[in-house]
């Protein structure tokens, strides 16, 4: 029985660390992707830019993963590479001192780099009075600086700290995905192939399961039956 429960865990918890692993891998191909795109990937961009998500991980309660989506994000926006990681950290400010959600926070940003400001000043009434464009990028900078520094503030709180230590716990669950995922590979790809093989023993497995049930089953029923009889036998006699 003690046994039985292990595995189980077991497979729960290769399951989970798998998963973390799958998300992270799917984070970077998609930020790969998006670069390839716009004619900007390089495996040493890919590489730079994980390594930027995860130091702002280390000073905000975000993920890695979730800001290389939202650097996936920018890219598709048309943010170019060299300014990616700038308009990720004004994504964040701004997302942080407006309270609002980082993907509508980054698509803002991307909007204000080009020069387009006018769902910013639903949220920034110092924008409507603006004279010029370059006076709009310093106030949304202004605001989106305010708000990053902010979002490394809130790592001193206890609510921060605790985010942080899931998002580290969550970097160690994908060391662990990264060196489980191979071998479930392995597995999925000889279930694949067996699919058939494996069905029919299952099935065989079941319907040999169903038969044991039924002569247990009836031998049971036998046994109920003449004991009754027994039981009137005796009580006739």
């Amino acid at each position: 029985k003690t046994a039985v429960v292990m595995l189980i865990a077991g497979a729960v918890a290769a399951y989970k660390f798998a998963g973390a692993a799958i998300t992270q891998e799917k984070a970077v191909m998609n930020l790969s992707s998006a670069l390839k795109a716009t004619g900007q990937e390089s495996e040493e961009a890919t590489k730079s830019f994980q390594k930027q998500a995860s130091a702002m991980q280390l000073v905000t309660t975000l993920g890695d993963e979730q800001i290389l989506q939202m650097m996936t994000q920018a890219t598709n926006l048309g943010v170019q590479s060299d300014q990616l990681t700038d308009v990720t950290k004004a994504a964040i400010g701004l997302g942080q001192a407006l309270n609002i959600d980082v993907n509508s926070a980054m698509k803002m940003a991307a909007l204000a780099t080009a020069g387009e400001t006018t769902m910013l000043r639903r949220y920034i009434p110092e924008l409507r009075s603006a004279t010029s464009k370059t006076q709009e990028l310093a106030i949304v900078q202004k605001v989106a600086n305010a708000g990053w520094q902010q979002a490394q503030d809130e790592t001193d709180t206890t609510g921060g700290a605790l985010k942080q230590m899931w998002n580290a716990l969550g970097d160690v669950a994908e060391k662990i995905g990264d060196f489980l995922l191979p071998m479930l590979k392995k597995i999925g790809i000889y279930m694949a192939d067996n699919a058939a093989a494996i069905g029919s023993f299952i099935t065989g497995g079941l319907t040999w399961l169903w038969n044991a049930g039924l002569k247990v089953f009836s031998t049971l029923t036998h046994a109920v039956q003449n004991w009754r009889k027994y039981l009137e036998l005796a009580m006739v006699g």
